[in-house]
């Protein structure tokens, strides 16, 4: 059976991603060698994930330990974030010391708790600003390297879910 080529990209990225949850160094010519072919004549989302992951790789690569410390962190509230079920999920126990990606998917954990698991101040959102700030910029740097454009102009329209 033959995977179609967004299920085939979605799980190029988690693998990645999970790559850069337990804190493995992730090139992002590696991505690019994995997932760049599959989304180049893709749709405008599956290149925006790509994206998103290129970059984050990147400030994984060539930021501070603080910095990829708060990466690890949202990677952690981004995934359990998403697609959250009905609460059920929400009360099974999981160790997050054990940094399975699989595991967080679903779970809708709130910064607080996600902070928790790596013992920092879950109250200090500032860091976490501070990364999203980084994201942008990489993102956008990225964008043009790769597909010859501003990416606010390939994006035109098109709802993003900016903080």
């Amino acid at each position: 059976m033959m995977m179609d080529l967004d299920s085939q990209c979605r799980e190029a990225r988690l693998a990645f991603w999970a790559g850069l949850l337990r804190g493995v160094p992730v090139d992002p010519l590696e991505i690019d060698r994995e997932i760049l072919p599959l989304v180049v004549d893709s749709s405008q989302r599956e290149r925006i994930a790509y994206i998103l992951l290129r970059a984050a790789a990147a400030i994984a690569q060539n930021e501070t330990a603080v910095t990829v410390r708060t990466l690890r962190i949202a990677i952690i509230y981004w995934f359990s974030n998403t697609s959250v079920s009905s609460g059920k999920d929400r009360e099974r126990e999981v160790d997050l010391s054990a940094l399975r990606l699989r595991d967080i998917i679903g779970l809708g954990l709130t910064w607080r708790e996600a902070a928790l698991a790596f013992g920092v101040n879950p109250r200090d959102y500032s860091a976490y600003q501070r990364l999203l700030r980084k994201l942008r910029t990489e993102c956008a740097k990225q964008w043009k390297a790769l597909f010859g454009e501003e990416m606010e102009q390939a994006l035109e329209g098109i709802n993003v879910g900016r903080e």
